[in-house]
């Protein structure tokens, strides 16, 4: 708060008040949005793919070469109605432009459970250094956020850019030293204007709508996947009958293959 004038009026004293509480609750939210979309949902989309995802690629991979038989098998029942020939190069290619859209999607599978692997075993702050990581974002967030200082300088801006990229690699040492720079940062409330008391009255209801809106983003993202998966990635007993479930589909469907095959077996 900039003022070096006189005691302020009661009145301003108050809303100041209330205004700096609305502004505190603004920043742990916004620090609790930020915790669920950098930290939560990728953690939980690594968790997902590594305790349910892999059965799950096995299955859609089995999914698809029973695809690609079905569309050989048609391919040849067609050319043996029409009295043509098909070779197994004109078989082949045809299957992967037919396949070419599920072909990306198992690649794209495939890379995900890669990488949360890599995710689910790279380096973790500590409890200590996370509480800390918190609440120094959450300093950081208070004085230079664009939510709530709608008059950011130039400079902040840049800082600001800088504890974004700095929270997403989860480096603590470099919001420490930005929050060292940024320790004089204070808003310039202009309690010396003679309309203050309409300024903060504004700047509450303001903060209260921005109070509401990251709320509702939080329960939405609360009710979405990944996030309303965390209680059930948790629950053991859920990932053993999940993966049983698919697993069980999986036998159905090599027994489907079998068939598939017999079929096949017969244009040779």
């Amino acid at each position: 708060m900039k003022y070096d004038g006189i005691e302020l009026h009661p009145k301003v004293k108050e809303l100041l008040s209330k205004y700096n509480l609305l502004k505190d609750e603004l920043g742990r939210l916004i620090e609790e949005r930020e915790y669920v979309t950098v930290t939560e949902i990728p953690r939980l989309q690594s968790e997902y793919k590594f305790k349910v995802g892999i059965v799950e690629y096995d299955c859609f991979a089995l999914k698809i070469q029973m695809r690609a038989m079905r569309h050989e098998i048609k391919m040849r029942q067609a050319a043996l109605m029409s009295g043509e020939t098909i070779t197994d190069e004109e078989v082949k290619n045809r299957i992967e432009i037919e396949l070419k859209n599920w072909k990306k999607q198992i690649d794209k599978m495939n890379e995900e459970i890669n990488e949360a692997k890599l995710y689910l075993n790279s380096p973790t702050l500590s409890e200590e250094e996370a509480r800390e990581f918190k609440l120094l974002y959450r300093n950081l967030v208070k004085k230079l956020h664009p939510d709530i200082n709608l008059d950011l300088s130039e400079d902040n801006k840049i800082l600001w850019a800088k504890v974004n990229i700095a929270y997403k690699d989860g480096d603590i040492k470099e919001l420490r030293s930005l929050n060292e720079n940024t320790e004089n940062i204070e808003e310039d409330l202009h309690l010396e204007d003679e309309n203050v008391l309409d300024n903060i009255s504004n700047k509450i209801v303001e903060t209260r709508n921005n109070i509401e809106k990251v709320i509702q983003d939080i329960n939405k993202m609360n009710s979405e996947f990944p996030v309303n998966m965390r209680e059930k990635l948790n629950d053991k007993e859920w990932i053993k009958i999940k993966n049983e479930e698919t697993t069980k589909q999986i036998k159905d469907l090599e027994k489907k293959k079998v068939f598939l095959k017999a079929m096949l077996a017969e244009f040779i």
